[in-house]
């Protein structure tokens, strides 16, 4: 893989001026999402920009209302859930910090947050 910043000078270990990610970030494809309340209730679909192990970056396709700005951030192509703060907001696109390690579902969790009908209660 060429490192572009290579060629360009640029040296890929300094952080860019105003940088203030624990993690460098790594950008995703196509990473569809959903965020969730602290007790797993659906509140919006997101795209996942990029992330890193302290952080995410995602971008809501609804208004969402957090309680203390605390959500569960799930991605559907690991199927994992990341608990985590909202620390930013701008338009549509918000930062949140990851809190722990990723949290794991039971099968009619999953299932649900997968299904089509998952913003609907069982």
């Amino acid at each position: 893989m060429i490192d572009w910043r290579g060629l360009f000078g640029l040296s890929s270990s300094r952080r860019p001026r105003g940088e203030r990610r624990a993690a460098p970030r790594l950008r995703t494809r196509l990473r569809p999402g959903k965020v969730l309340s602290a007790d797993h209730a659906f509140l919006a679909d997101c795209a996942i920009l990029d992330r890193s192990p302290a952080g995410l970056r995602i971008r809501c396709f609804a208004p969402i209302a957090a309680e203390d700005g605390l959500v569960r951030v799930f991605d559907e192509h690991e199927g994992t859930v990341r608990a985590g703060r909202i620390v930013w907001e701008h338009v549509a696109e918000m930062g949140v910090t990851v809190e722990g390690d990723l949290i794991e579902l039971d099968a009619d969790s999953l299932r649900r947050l997968k299904g089509p009908y998952y913003a609907i209660g069982d």
